[in-house]
C-alpha cells in the first residue's frame, strides 16, 4: 500500500536486536535472535534490498529458490557460505509457499520474532497454508496487512490468532458468538463499538486526509483533452442516433 510498513517493521527488528545486545553486555551472556520474515514471493526481493538500504546492519537471508539452504537454516550456519565460515543469519526471509514446504524445519528453531507480511494470506483459519504458518512457533509475533478484513469479519480473527492468540476468542466458534453474529447478521452497533475498542491498539489506519500524509501527496493535475470521432465512428454513431 505504500506505507511504509517494511521500513517500520525493520526498524522494530533492529530496536530488538539492540536492545538485546544491550542486555548481553549487563549480564554477560548471549540471547538468540532469530527472526522469521514469511511474505508473498513477489515482495521477497523488496525485502532484502529494503533491508539492505536501511538496516544494512542486520544479517539478512532469503531463504527460497536458489539460495535455499535446508542446513544453513537448520543449523545457524552461515547463508552466504554454505561451510558455515561466516555469520549466523539474523533475519531468515522466506515465501509462504517455502515456509509450508520446510515448516519442520522452520518450527525446530527458537524464534525470537514471526513476522507475517500480507497478513491476509491466513484469513482461512481451515486452510492448510494457514495451519502450517500458525504451527511455527515464536516468541513474539507481527501481522502486516494494507487490507486486514476482504469479506467476512472471521478473517480478523484468524489475523489476530497468529499475532496475538486467543485475544478476539479462542475458537472461530467463540468470535461468532461474540462479534461476527452480532455485527454482520444482527447490525448490533454496541458490539461494533466494543471490537472497535479492543482492536483500535492493534490497527494503525492511513487516510489521505490525515495532516502527515496530505503535506507527502503531490498536487491532482487535471488534463482535459479532445479526441475527435473517425469518419467511421461518425457515421456508426449517426446510423445509431437514426434507429
Amino acid at each position: 500500500m505504500g506505507l511504509g510498513k517494511t521500513l517500520q517493521v525493520l526498524t522494530c527488528i533492529l530496536f530488538f536486536r539492540n536492545l538485546l545486545a544491550a542486555a548481553e553486555k549487563r549480564v554477560g551472556r548471549r540471547f538468540p535472535f532469530r527472526v522469521l520474515v514469511v511474505c508473498p514471493t513477489s515482495v521477497l526481493a523488496n525485502w532484502c534490498a529494503e533491508a539492505a538500504r536501511f538496516t544494512p546492519t542486520l544479517r539478512v537471508h532469503c531463504h527460497h529458490g536458489s539460495t535455499r539452504i535446508a542446513h544453513a537454516v537448520g543449523n545457524g550456519q552461515s547463508t552466504t557460505d554454505p561451510q558455515g565460515a561466516g555469520d549466523e543469519p539474523e533475519v531468515v526471509v522466506t515465501s509462504l509457499g517455502t515456509a509450508r514446504t520446510d515448516v519442520a524445519a522452520l518450527s525446530s528453531i527458537n524464534w525470537f520474532l514471526f513476522v507475517l507480511d500480507e497478513a491476509q494470506n491466513v484469513k482461512n483459519p481451515s486452510s492448510q497454508q494457514t495451519k502450517a504458518i500458525k504451527s511455527i512457533p515464536a516468541r513474539h509475533h507481527i501481522a502486516m496487512s494494507g487490507t486486514p478484513v476482504e469479506n467476512r469479519l472471521l478473517e480478523y480473527w484468524s489475523i489476530f490468532d497468529f499475532a496475538n492468540k486467543g485475544y478476539l476468542g479462542a475458537t472461530p466458534g467463540e468470535f461468532n458468538r461474540n462479534y461476527a453474529r452480532p455485527i454482520e447478521k444482527e447490525s448490533s452497533q454496541e458490539v461494533l463499538k466494543q471490537f472497535h475498542r479492543v482492536t483500535k491498539p492493534f490497527l494503525l489506519r492511513r487516510l489521505k486526509t490525515d495532516k502527515a500524509i496530505i503535506r507527502d501527496l503531490p498536487d491532482k493535475i487535471y488534463c482535459n483533452e479532445s479526441c475527435a470521432l473517425t469518419t467511421e465512428q461518425v457515421a456508426l454513431y449517426e446510423a445509431l442516433a437514426e434507429l
